[in-house]
């Protein structure tokens, strides 16, 4: 499953993009059972304001048949954003796969 990291307005710097493909790489770990060849993880993160070094940070998860998505604002670290996108994504993806394991 692909992992994009997107970074928009600033440049991500290398040590918080290894930290965020591993966490990715456990949620893809907590999919693993419905992806395929279509399905990808997507992380974006946006400088909102550059005086108040405030992020905007979304993850989209493609699986077959489901879009999962979190979104978490106004964050000064990039990392507890993403520590939030993953608190919001992971009962979604325990709920797809409660739906499709019946």
């Amino acid at each position: 499953m692909p992992i994009a990291i997107h970074a928009k307005n600033f440049t991500l710097p290398e040590n918080i993009k290894e930290k965020v493909e591993e966490k990715c790489e456990k949620l893809m770990h907590l999919s693993r059972d419905f992806f395929d060849e279509s399905s990808s993880i997507r992380v974006e993160f946006e400088l909102i304001s550059k005086e108040k070094n405030l992020f905007h940070g979304t993850v989209t998860i493609t699986l077959p048949g489901d879009t999962l998505r979190a979104e978490d604002t106004e964050k000064q670290n990039l990392l507890s954003i993403m520590d939030e996108l993953e608190k919001e994504i992971r009962p979604q993806i325990e709920r797809h796969k409660a739906k499709h394991q019946k």
